[in-house]
């Protein structure tokens, strides 16, 4: 019937019924396959802005990454100049008997107090008591100014202070500490010097 019927058509009608079979073909299809590709196309696009995003995060990440490196590159050899291991203590010691010699101040007693691992362990604090020393108010004054003004890294951390009976000196007790970078090997400090 239908067959009968497209037959007793006029050659006009016949293209316009193909050309409407067509329309009607390319509807569905845009309703199925276009939509779908572009459905894939944007969900595809947001991947990749969101990819996008992330790589310029971490370009920034490792770019800042690089200018914290570089900056503590710079200033490493004024972190550190202590050799490794027990030498530390000993060292730190050391620097304190001398800049109390420059100033005139005398240490009666000298004790190593404690070691602190500090900011993830990059760098250690070493920390040393004098737990008595005299010297009049001047040296007092010069030693610490000295120790401040140290390019070992050197900090007091405790002071205390008690006049003597004659009054124009002073005796007391204080906590100096240190800052000492931590090597990338076996977790010794660096010789910031040897670097």
């Amino acid at each position: 019937m239908i067959v009968e019927k497209l037959a007793a058509l006029g050659a006009r009608e016949k293209i316009w019924l193909a050309v409407a079979g067509v329309g009607l073909f390319a509807a569905l299809v845009d309703r199925t396959a276009v939509e779908y590709t572009a459905r894939q196309f944007r969900s595809l696009n947001t991947a990749v802005q969101k990819e996008s995003e992330r790589l310029a995060e971490n370009q920034r990440v490792v770019r800042d990454g690089r200018l914290a490196l570089d900056e503590y590159l710079g200033i490493r050899k004024f972190l550190a100049e202590m050799p490794a291991g027990a030498d530390v203590v000993g060292r730190l010691k050391a620097d304190i008997d001398e800049l109390a010699g420059e100033a005139g101040l005398s240490i009666l007693s000298i004790k190593h107090r404690e070691t602190r691992a500090s900011f993830g362990g990059y760098y250690k604090e070493c920390f040393v008591e004098i737990e008595k020393f005299e010297a009049g108010m001047k040296e007092l004054l010069t030693f610490l100014h000295c120790v401040s003004s140290s390019p070992k890294m050197l900090r007091v951390e405790r002071l205390t202070l008690a006049p003597q009976s004659d009054g124009s000196r002073v005796s007391g007790a204080m906590t100096i500490g240190k800052i000492v970078v931590v090597g990338e090997v076996a977790g010794e400090p660096v010789d910031a010097a040897t670097r």
